[in-house]
């Protein structure tokens, strides 16, 4: 999973807009840049640009994965340094901050929890670090693994730890498909927004306990084989 610190800036839309082609700033990103473009209007666009608008996807958490990589590459050509005039400061200087935007806007996209987060960011919601609740009961289940977890380790018991991890990837993928039905929920736009919101930011908040986990146990699993 990419990292839970990436930095998800989001263009205030609404949900229910989506992203089009019909943005020529993001249109040209996709099918090639002329040499006289306006490199500094183009830049400041690309900075505040929605992620979906820039790949030309419908803003929804069910994505092409192939048809996000396959534009991720074709912009990659399109703002190469090589294909942009050699001699133009502002046009080289444009390659190379317009590629780590758009890096950061296909990882986003790519992750489905990230993508998830940003859905939630861009309808308008507290994003999961600005509110840490997390489902009721959470926490103590937590602490009761760890004490296990720690058990486990301290005896050596290589069953007991293996159903823990188990356990831990099980709840790992079950919260995923929760987050990813609020996810269509929110495209929805029924009646209460808000508590559909508050859902996902809280399996968000959880997901990071559940993924931490099985990432902590798979990394030790790893430095013993």
């Amino acid at each position: 999973m990419e990292s839970w610190a990436l930095s998800l800036h989001t263009a205030q839309v609404d949900a229910a807009t989506p992203a089009t082609a019909a943005c020529p700033h993001c249109a040209a990103l996709r099918s090639g840049l002329q040499p006289g473009a306006d490199w500094q209007a183009l830049l400041a666009h690309l900075a505040t640009a929605d992620y979906f608008e820039i790949f030309g996807l419908p803003p929804a958490f069910d994505v092409d994965e192939k048809q996000l990589a396959a534009v991720q590459r074709a912009i990659h050509r399109n703002i190469h340094p090589d294909r942009l005039p050699r001699g133009d400061e502002a046009a080289q200087a444009f390659a190379l901050r317009a590629s780590a935007i758009i890096n950061q806007a296909f990882a986003a996209l790519k992750d489905p929890v990230l993508r998830a987060e940003y859905l939630l960011a861009r309808s308008g919601g507290k994003s999961a670090s600005d509110d840490k609740q997390v489902p009721q009961g959470l926490l103590p289940q937590v602490m009761m693994i760890r004490e296990e977890l720690e058990e486990a380790r301290a005896s050596g018991d290589a069953d007991t730890l293996a159903r823990i991890k188990a356990g831990a990837v099980a709840r790992r993928d079950e919260t995923g498909g929760v987050i990813a039905g609020l996810c269509r929920e929110l495209q929805s736009h029924g009646a209460d927004m808000d508590t559909v919101r508050d859902a996902l930011r809280m399996q968000l908040n959880a997901m990071k306990y559940h993924s931490n986990l099985v990432h902590e146990l798979e990394s030790s699993a790893a430095a013993k084989s």
